[in-house]
């Protein structure tokens, strides 16, 4: 019972955390309505309802709590999203439908409906939305009819506040979908943010140890063959000193190299990450013409393949080679993040191979990358492209977002075809370069 309450709260959290629930508005709001409320009924009528005081104060008390969300005790904070959809519930369609039912329809009470309508629309996802409001609905229909023994509700007032609430909810959810997308953005942009600032921290932590980590490298290297030497003198002079095989001078040399190469792949890694994390559009003007051929060849020489052997899984045809105006250094890492998302796919099915071809056509020129490990579900594709969104838990999923970013501001695009279980094809798509910019290429020594 435990681990279902338990699961059940973790949902209610992701829908919170999500629709960015505005605990401290909704409390201030109800606190601001009930005090009031009474005044300006007993002014309008000279008397109101002690049923509908009770209830009021009733749902009054249980919103105050979540003005003071921020300061409850650690050991009950984890019931926040419960309560916070049990106070909802209460206070807007279980409310609402009662005092609509007790009143007959009255249009101050189809007024105060359409506003917590409204507000419910803006607050809540839409999943809860129609949970919440059919039970809060149905929940004040029947305590309604067991209190009064009747409710009163022809067809006419059906209508009527049939039509009002349609209505509501459709205007609601054009505002709905405008401030969504708006909460949206601002979500990711902070995501963005903090992704960025913790990149450059890894990054700076990362870079000073392994430029030292290259420079001692670099420093045994140039002195390998002074101790060789010495070794060699000493040796010819019959002085009592380890013999030293070929084999292990041999194996000193590849453990330098071994060094220098891991080092230039982290700082490989550490580019793409930084990269990655920018998600900021590069300046036109900047771009230069180059050698589409050229740069993949040069992205698959500098790619850190590990193990060597992943470079026999990858098969490139450069027989239609076409001129692109950009950048090498972000088309490079474009390759990059696909090669990655290939290998790691072929890793986990232990089958498949990479292959990349150039296409040329009157409009377009394109890269097609295609792995034939296992393809990508339908589920998966429809957020493929989306910041933060990873297939693998390893990924930080902003890989492909920034692929499609930079494709998008070379005024070409990404696309993919694929089928689960085959395949999965990248079509990387190009405008055409005019023919007098191709001749400014330079070609490769």
């Amino acid at each position: 019972m435990k681990y279902f309450f338990i699961k059940f709260n973790n949902i209610l959290r992701k829908h919170v955390t999500e629709s960015g629930s505005p605990y401290l508005l909704l409390g201030a709001y109800a606190t601001i309505n009930y005090l009031c409320y009474f005044p300006f009924w007993h002014w309008y009528q000279s008397s109101f309802l002690i049923p509908h005081f009770v209830l009021r104060t009733t749902i009054f008390l249980i919103c105050v709590p979540l003005i003071f969300t921020k300061y409850w005790p650690n050991k009950i904070k984890f019931l926040i999203p419960i309560y916070w959809y049990i106070v909802v519930w209460l206070y807007i369609p279980f409310f609402g439908t009662y005092y609509l039912l007790d009143t007959h329809n009255d249009a101050g009470a189809l007024m105060n409906g359409m506003l917590f309508l409204f507000i419910f629309i803006l607050i809540m996802d839409w999943l809860s939305f129609i949970i919440l409001l059919v039970l809060g609905i149905v929940a004040a229909y029947v305590i309604h009819y067991l209190i009064v023994g009747h409710n009163q509700f022809n067809v006419d007032d059906l209508k009527i506040v049939a039509i009002t609430y349609i209505w509501t909810i459709f205007v609601g959810a054009l505002f709905s979908r405008n401030i969504s997308r708006n909460r949206q953005n601002l979500q990711l942009q902070k995501q963005l943010s903090a992704v960025r600032t913790v990149c450059a921290s890894i990054a700076h932590e990362l870079r000073t140890p392994l430029l030292s980590i290259k420079g001692g490298a670099n420093g045994i290297k140039i002195f390998i063959p002074r101790l060789l030497a010495g070794y060699n003198a000493a040796a010819e002079a019959k002085l009592n000193v380890p013999r030293i095989f070929p084999s292990q001078i041999t194996q000193i040399e590849q453990v330098i190299a071994n060094i220098e190469s891991e080092v230039d792949f982290s700082n490989t890694v550490i580019d793409t990450l930084l990269l990655n994390a920018t998600q900021i559009a590069i300046n036109p003007q900047v771009y230069t013409p180059n050698s589409m051929s050229h740069c993949i060849k040069a992205a698959l020489l500098r790619y850190p393949f590990n193990p060597s052997e992943q470079l026999e899984l990858v098969h490139f045809n450069d027989a239609h080679n076409f001129t692109y105006h950009g950048d090498d250094l972000l088309m490079t890492h474009v390759i990059f993040n696909l090669l990655k998302n290939a290998l790691y796919a072929i890793a986990e099915t232990q089958k498949g191979e990479i292959f990349i071809w150039l296409t040329t056509d009157p409009k377009y020129n394109y890269v097609h990358f295609k792995d034939t490990a296992k393809g990508i579900s339908k589920e998966e594709q429809e957020r493929l492209f989306e910041p933060f969104n990873s297939n693998t838990p390893v990924g930080t999923g902003i890989g492909l977002s920034f692929c499609r970013m930079v494709m998008q501001n070379l005024g070409g695009d990404i696309e993919l075809h694929t089928k689960m279980g085959d395949f999965a094809e990248f079509v990387l798509k190009f405008p055409t370069v005019d023919a007098n910019v191709k001749e400014m290429i330079k070609k490769p020594s």
